[in-house]
């Protein structure tokens, strides 16, 4: 579904004639009741829907398991569309629904035949579409149109420079330069988002789950024994993978920092909950924690964390320091549930630095210029 048009494009993939006619039928009284119209693109063979699944672009796809030709028919449409890297939703309609179906896609929901209607189909790939999913991943994507734009404008034109780091004679000089390419090229995408003002979800400042075990800057964990969050502050280059022999001869890999420095995580509510419900409508309420929120991002030693559906949220908090050998760290911590994202972390690191940077300086004792204050405004009263 584009912008501009407010029609979807379906795939579907049925060989009963009744439930064809149906699945049109419906579309027709979606359209008329909704004002949505829907594409169907029919297929009533396996060879037809994998054909059609390689030759078009759709917003998603309606795929019944068992067909004529071929009992599993339907699964192998949805493994072709999870070998295509299509990145659309899937729903499967069948009257024999089973477990464990095609574990090369997720994107799937079950339907199940007699109980569900296809406008109730239509309508959960319309509220996916108004997501964006599709119109970001999608074949012919937002994605894909910036890859083809950096590669042919940034990267392509630095060809004979790749070329000659590929073809140096440094061991895995192949392999470190299509890294470096791929850092480059993610690099140039994300660099076509830096002036983007609009605020953002709180699922944006965390990537979630993690892609890999590994602590990173910024790495949140969960302790072990009293189930307290805490976050990874050592800087990036402590953080770097080395591969070391051990007493026994043999190798093994360590972070290159022989300690894991922590902040703990107060998972406290960050407003007051009396004040709050002293507020007698919604408007006063969301002043009320906006201002709470305001007043929060002004304590030095804390930066905030805004809660999600897999995070509660919290306060970092700075004075509660630990740090813990890499050996102790798998025994008394688990493996990060979830990673501060780059353009949150920035900022994070910042306040750390700044809190223990922070030099102060001695009191004033303001008694005697208050009071010249007062009398020189008293004076200025009494000579007018």
């Amino acid at each position: 579904m584009s912008e501009t048009d407010n029609s979807l494009q379906l795939l579907i993939v049925e060989d009963e004639d009744s439930d064809l006619q149906a699945c049109r039928s419906s579309a027709e009284v979606y359209r008329d009741q909704n004002g949505r119209g829907i594409r169907l693109v029919e297929s009533t063979t396996l060879d037809d829907a994998l054909q059609k699944v390689a030759s078009e672009n759709y917003d998603g796809a309606i795929v019944d398991l068992t067909l004529a030709d071929r009992k599993d028919g339907g699964e192998q449409v949805i493994d072709q569309i999870a070998k295509l890297c299509l990145r659309i939703p899937v729903a499967i309609m069948t009257g024999t629904p089973r477990q464990g179906i095609s574990p090369s896609l997720s994107q799937v929901k079950t339907f199940i035949k007699g109980e569900a209607q296809y406008v109730s189909i239509f309508d959960w790939h319309y509220q996916v579409s108004r997501t964006g999913l599709t119109r970001i991943f999608g074949r012919n994507g937002q994605i894909e149109d910036a890859l083809n734009a950096v590669y042919s404008s940034s990267l392509w034109p630095q060809l004979s420079v790749w070329l000659g780091y590929a073809q140096s004679t440094t061991p895995d000089a192949e392999k470190q330069t299509e890294k470096a390419l791929l850092r480059l090229a993610l690099d140039h995408v994300m660099e076509r988002l830096e002036n983007d003002t609009d605020a953002q979800y709180p699922e944006e400042a965390y990537i979630f789950p993690p892609s890999n075990s590994e602590l990173r800057t910024g790495s949140i964990v969960q302790k072990k024994d009293d189930k307290s969050f805490h976050i990874v502050l050592n800087p990036a280059c402590d953080l770097v993978m080395r591969e070391h022999t051990d007493g026994a001869g043999e190798k093994k890999k360590s972070y290159k920092a022989d300690m894991i420095v922590l902040a703990e995580i107060d998972q406290e509510p960050w407003y007051d909950l009396a004040e709050l419900k002293r507020c007698t409508t919604e408007e006063k309420q969301v002043s009320c924690l906006k201002e709470s929120l305001r007043k929060r991002k002004e304590v030095l030693h804390t930066h905030w964390l805004p809660g999600t559906s897999f995070f509660y949220g919290g306060l970092i908090n700075f004075r509660k320091l630990s740090s813990v050998t890499n050996k102790d760290f798998r025994g008394e911590y688990e493996m990060p549930r979830f990673q501060i994202s780059p353009h949150f972390i920035k900022d994070v690191q910042a306040r750390f630095s700044s809190y223990y940077g922070r030099q102060g300086q001695p009191e004033i004792a303001c008694g005697k210029m208050f009071g010249d204050i007062i009398l020189s405004l008293s004076e200025r009263s009494q000579g007018q």
